[in-house]
């Protein structure tokens, strides 16, 4: 089982059958909240997790990217990082802040990214991406020109369908890391 987002495609209509907490859009069969994938057979459904709190600051936590507006980057905050194999996902995902800055690399929006929350100021909270933690960077990226999913070649990211080459990106240690739940290894709890 996987941990999923919303809008995450789970698969093909063709080959699979929604259940709780999925939806179809152009034929393939989408997670409609943040949850714990379950696949049985052909049939596939998002358990729900359990609600956990805010983090404490210094928290590295799991973010989508899903606006930019200069320096400032806004994040969808949807679950707490433990490890590479141990996540805590959040019921209700909150929104923060990033300042964009060097050490940041180039963000673009649906990027998904471990962040450290640096500051939380009454409902506000800040994230940051300081250097020298692997952790500390993008995990899941697409492509902004024709929407593939990216590969990672050393410290880049390179879609193999238009050629497209990011450099200027800050590429976590677990770029494409495929969260696993279950009891034994994520706090995903259904």
């Amino acid at each position: 089982m996987s941990v999923v987002v919303p809008g995450e495609e789970l698969g093909v209509a063709e080959a699979y059958m929604g259940g709780e907490g999925t939806y179809q859009r152009d034929g393939v069969i989408c997670a409609k909240y943040v949850g714990v994938l379950e696949v049985s057979g052909r049939k596939v459904r998002i358990h729900k997790v359990k609600e956990h709190g805010i983090p404490a600051v210094g928290q590295l936590v799991l973010a989508e990217i899903t606006g930019k507006n200069g320096i400032v980057v806004l994040t969808k905050v949807w679950g707490l990082w433990k490890s590479e194999k141990r996540i805590r996902v959040l019921k209700n995902p909150f929104t923060a802040a990033l300042l964009q800055q060097e050490s940041t690399g180039e963000l673009n929006v649906s990027d998904i990214i471990i962040a450290r929350v640096s500051s939380i100021v009454g409902k506000q909270i800040l994230l940051d991406m300081p250097p020298g933690m692997k952790e500390i960077g993008i995990v899941w990226s697409m492509c902004g020109y024709c929407g593939t999913l990216r590969k990672r070649y050393g410290y880049s990211l390179v879609c193999n369908s238009c050629g497209r080459v990011d450099t200027a990106v800050r590429v976590s240690y677990y770029y494409g890391l495929q969260l696993k739940g279950g009891e034994s290894e994520a706090e995903a709890i259904t």
